[in-house]
């Protein structure tokens, strides 16, 4: 089975700008943070940030003015948005830029007294967003019994929900136009929607089979999932992979996938593992076979460990010929247990990214994770227990390279003070994790090597006179 990964699968720049927004508040903004809506349309990720506390807006309950109220997406109307500042919330706009813009061009033409026609989606959040931008002189259509029905205006002006496709607003502007010859409009449509939607309907027609992964209730994925069902391909609109049904993609030589919007990169990642699987059970058994192999060392971290040790042995390698034979290669095994350990053990600190970055690394620690835990521990005692016997200077160096390791993910600043410094680990500074792991690999396999070799000195003599501690 081959499959075809749509390159603008995933979340649109709005999307994403919010999900950058609202995370942000976390840290800097008044709590409890909250939504005004569910920040986007996928009931994963609106029950993910539930699980870092951050709850829709309940607003069947009268308003307390307290924390931070992020707007979502699809925007809201001026009044909602006047009534909650007036509350006393802070509040914080990630409204799509694409959105803010067709609600400052209706504004714009209400003040020059024409009345709105909107192409979308009746009930849709974004349209009774731009609803309340038209000030009572707004109208939505979605079929052309809609345009029809449609009261005698003087001057209409037309625009398009984001998520439209291009067909359907062509064909609705055109019944418009037959009506007000003379209308002004604006083809509103985003233009990732465009790509988005044009790449699915070439891909559908390259494929036996297409899979939408995306929220039942995203209009952009509903639409993904019906321009792929009208190229004749079958369709299979799916929100999570366990909804993915691998028998009825039997046979399917090309599958397409492609996913909404509002579908995070983990969900697509899910999704395009599972059917990976499915087709590496039509490969021959060797290929099989080695393909699992590879993924167990990577999930295990002894494909870092066996990079780690063939690293060790370069050094080896390149020492001169005389010292070669004194090289203490039991330092080579003590930095692929570091190394192993602390990859090892900064995955398991890292279990909530984990979820989202990498879900099938997550699901496989999520079973075996105990026994991985157990393995890493004993890594980082074996490492230190080596170099302790190497000598004091390769103990000490070892143990500052563990300590760092755990420092690098402890919370050292109490959350009442994240808003002063922004960040409560070292962790979380962009870079910190590449300049500490880097670090660490070319002291235990570079500088532990050369420590081993101490017996009298100290640790500067292998900084000033490396090459005459070697020949000596």
């Amino acid at each position: 089975m081959k499959i075809l990964l749509a390159n603008t699968a995933g979340f649109c720049m709005g999307v994403r700008r919010a999900m950058q927004t609202v995370l942000g508040q976390m840290r800097k903004s008044p709590k409890p943070v909250r939504t005004h809506g569910p920040l986007i349309h996928n009931p994963q990720v609106i029950e993910m940030l539930r699980g870092k506390g951050i709850e829709p807006l309940d607003k069947k309950q009268p308003f307390d003015g307290k924390g931070t109220v992020v707007i979502r997406a699809h925007g809201i109307t001026p009044t909602e948005k006047q009534e909650l500042g007036g509350c006393g919330f802070c509040v914080v706009d990630a409204t799509c830029p694409h959105v803010i813009r067709i609600q400052r061009l209706i504004a714009k033409h209400v003040a020059a007294g024409e009345h709105i026609i909107i192409v979308g989606d009746h009930g849709h959040a974004e349209v009774m967003g731009l609803l309340g931008y038209a000030q009572g002189k707004g109208y939505v259509v979605a079929t052309e019994e809609d345009v029809a029905a449609l009261p005698d205006m003087p001057k209409v002006y037309v625009v398009s929900q984001t998520t439209q496709s291009e067909s359907h607003f062509e064909n609705l502007l055109a019944c418009v136009q037959k009506r007000w010859p003379d209308c002004q409009k604006d083809c509103t449509i985003c233009n990732s929607t465009e790509k988005r939607q044009a790449e699915t309907i070439r891909i559908a027609n390259m494929s036996d089979a297409m899979v939408v992964v995306g929220g039942k209730n995203s209009a952009n994925t509903v639409r993904l999932a019906e321009l792929a069902a009208e190229t004749g391909t079958p369709t299979f609109h799916i929100e999570t992979s366990d909804e993915l049904d691998l028998k009825q993609l039997h046979g399917k030589k090309t599958v397409g996938l492609t996913a909404g919007a509002s579908t995070p990169n983990w969900m697509i990642v899910e999704v395009a593992e599972r059917l990976k699987e499915a087709a590496l059970q039509d490969e021959p058994f060797l290929k099989r076979h080695v393909a699992n192999f590879i993924k167990f060392l990577l999930n295990t971290h002894l494909f870092a460990a066996l990079g780690a040790f063939g690293l060790g042995l370069g050094c080896a390698v390149l020492y001169p010929h005389a010292a070669r034979a004194s090289f203490p290669f039991v330092a080579i095994v003590a930095g692929t247990l570091y190394i192993f350990a602390m990859h090892t053990l900064n995955i398991r600190s890292e279990r909530d990214t984990e979820r989202y970055t990498d879900p099938l690394r997550w699901r496989f620690h999520l079973r075996f994770g105990r026994v991985l835990l157990a393995f890493g521990l004993a890594a980082a005692v074996g490492s230190l227990a080596l170099s302790f016997r190497m000598n004091i200077w390769a103990f000490g160096l070892m143990s500052l390279a563990v300590i760092t390791g755990v420092l690098h993910r402890l919370t050292f600043v109490p959350r009442i003070l994240t808003p002063f410094f922004g960040r409560r680990r070292l962790a979380e500074i962009p870079g910190s994790k590449d300049l500490f792991m880097g670090g660490a690999w070319a002291v235990v396999l570079a500088a532990l090597p050369l420590f081993a070799q101490l017996s009298n000195g100290s640790p500067l003599d292998v900084l000033t006179e490396p090459r005459s501690l070697l020949n000596a």
